[in-house]
């Protein structure tokens, strides 16, 4: 019998942690705009707290431009740590002074955990390792939603809460780190327009999961319902991130295309908002999303520093999560479907924008 490799070359645990790393974080975000609707606040309220989460992304990116081998693991494992104790606190209360400093420290503390995996697969270079990340991030998204939705409504928060916590102390253990540093095998700079469709990735994100839940619980739809809406998003993502490692198209500017056009689909609520409609959106949008997160981190992992093109990667996904969020929440507060057609015809303006550039001729290092 093959021994198992205890550590990161071993793509088990780039699958593993990955996995029980999102199935937790999916879930306790999953709750945040719930508890955050509960409160009627409204929608500002809600998109704040996705811009919360989504904020220490670029800081934390920045400073890990000049990370060592103690700094990227302590990303690996302290996460896991705490966002086991603040699932705990929230379990005990739900209270508006509890719920806002979980998601501000679980918003920073999240962010280092991302962070570091994607340093860690650039710094390993070896292909297939991003797509897998990737879909082992989408395979909760697709299954957890439909599932908490149901519980939430059965049972309330506190046994969800646990069940969390519970879920990340296994991650912690399970989790490895590596003793040594990594050599940087890739130096080239980044073509700066093959990354920005992950703006627009971050765009549909923060909308989806902060402003859209709020919107369908206004609407009148169950909680549970809602859950198995969003799972539907999710297995796509999760889909798309898994068959995306049998196609090998070498173009960024093409794969950027097809990203912006995918989740610009929001547009057409415009014209037709209905559960239908909705449903149609969020799984199309899924695949835009699972292409961004996996080919757009392959494209860095194989070509550029991976600490600077991870705080490119990630600073324009958190630019546009709260782009989603805060800014989504706004324009639909004022403008009502108006305003989602103002958000989402920004990326159906740069995927022409694509079609009529040179990509090569714009890059960064």
């Amino acid at each position: 019998m093959r021994e198992i490799k205890w550590n990161l070359e071993n793509p088990f645990f780039i699958v593993s942690s990955s996995l029980i790393f999102s199935s937790s974080w999916m879930i306790l975000s999953f709750t945040f705009p719930i508890i955050g609707n509960s409160y009627n606040f409204g929608y500002l309220f809600t998109g704040l707290l996705g811009a919360l989460t989504s904020i220490p992304f670029i800081v934390i990116g920045y400073i890990y431009r000049n990370s060592n081998r103690k700094m990227i693991n302590f990303g690996l494992k302290a996460p896991f740590l705490v966002l086991a104790v603040l699932s705990f606190i929230l379990s005990i209360n739900q209270d508006i002074y509890f719920l806002m400093p979980v998601v501000v420290i679980g918003g920073i503390i999240q962010s280092f955990f991302w962070i570091s995996s994607e340093i860690e697969i650039n710094l390993l270079g070896k292909k297939g390792h991003a797509e897998l990340y990737s879909a082992a991030w989408g395979i909760p998204a697709g299954v957890l939603p439909a599932v908490i939705g149901t519980i939430l409504q059965v049972t309330g928060y506190a046994t969800i809460f646990i069940f969390i916590g519970c879920l990340f102390l296994i991650g912690f253990f399970i989790q490895p780190i590596e003793r040594y540093e990594r050599p940087v095998k890739n130096t080239k700079g980044i073509q700066i327009l093959n990354i920005i469709p992950m703006l627009f990735v971050g765009i549909m994100a923060g909308f989806t999961f902060f402003v859209l839940i709020p919107l369908l619980l206004n609407n009148s739809v169950p909680l549970y319902r809602i859950g198995i809406i969003i799972s539907l998003w999710g297995i796509s993502f999760a889909a798309g991130s898994l068959f995306l490692n049998f196609f090998h198209m070498v173009d960024m500017r093409k794969w950027g295309i097809i990203t912006c056009l995918f989740v610009s689909l929001p547009v057409i609520w415009f014209i037709n908002f209905n559960i239908y409609s909705v449903i149609f959106v969020l799984i199309i949008g899924g695949l835009g999303v699972s292409i961004g997160f996996s080919k757009i981190l392959s494209y860095i992992s194989m070509t550029s520093s991976p600490r600077n093109g991870v705080f490119y990667y990630e600073s324009l996904f958190a630019a546009g999560f709260i782009t989603g969020s805060l800014a989504g929440s706004s324009l639909y507060l004022y403008f009502s479907l108006t305003g989602i057609l103002i958000l989402f015809s920004m990326p159906v303006f740069f995927s022409l924008f694509l079609l009529l550039q040179n990509s090569s001729s714009f890059s960064t290092s």
